[in-house]
């Protein structure tokens, strides 16, 4: 059996990758969390043999600019480069999407309010929904003292003056300002 060309390798990839989505399409549309990487967790990029040989002539490890890679799934759908070109871009690597780091922190986040017994109608308390008309002065003041530190937390959370105490008697109002902060 004769051995297939580069370019008849590259072509048989495409036409299978067109019937692979036509396919797909046909059946149902996917839904995805994170349409940047379709819930892998990764992105996978194809980069150029020069800018491959320029990053190891400077010594850097794929520290690349978004013009410098093209997405794997772009490559193999034929929108990069011909496919006598192909060979040119073999090397490939991969980035973790910010998706996982944003579902970390999201987990992060409902297992702290798990452990934190606060109740379903606390969780559910915001700024806005944290009305003060025709509450006391002293509810309208610890509201306004806890939406000015949640403003300011991102600037003074690494200082040393970054914490927030509001105290009151038992059923004052503590809880809604508080909760809102977090």
């Amino acid at each position: 059996m004769p051995k297939a060309t580069l370019d008849e390798v590259f072509q048989r990839m495409k036409a299978n990758l067109k019937s692979r989505q036509f396919s797909e399409l046909a059946v149902t549309e996917e839904k995805h969390e994170c349409n940047e990487c379709k819930d892998k967790g990764i992105i996978v990029y194809r980069i150029h043999k020069s800018t491959e040989e320029r990053m190891k002539n400077e010594g850097k490890r794929f520290d690349l600019a978004a013009h410098e890679m093209v997405r794997e799934e772009d490559f193999l759908a034929g929108k990069v480069c011909s496919p006598q070109e192909a060979k040119e871009w073999k090397t490939t690597f991969s980035r973790q999407c910010p998706c996982v780091a944003e579902r970390a922190a999201q987990k992060t986040q409902m297992q702290l309010m798990s452990a934190s017994n606060i109740s379903e109608r606390f969780k559910k308390m915001t700024f806005s929904s944290f009305k003060t008309a025709g509450k006391p002065q002293v509810i309208q003041e610890m509201r306004e003292c806890a939406f000015e530190y949640a403003k300011a937390f991102q600037d003074i959370k690494n200082t040393d003056e970054n914490s927030i105490a509001l105290l009151g008697q038992s059923g004052v109002g503590k809880n809604p300002p508080s909760i809102s902060c977090s």
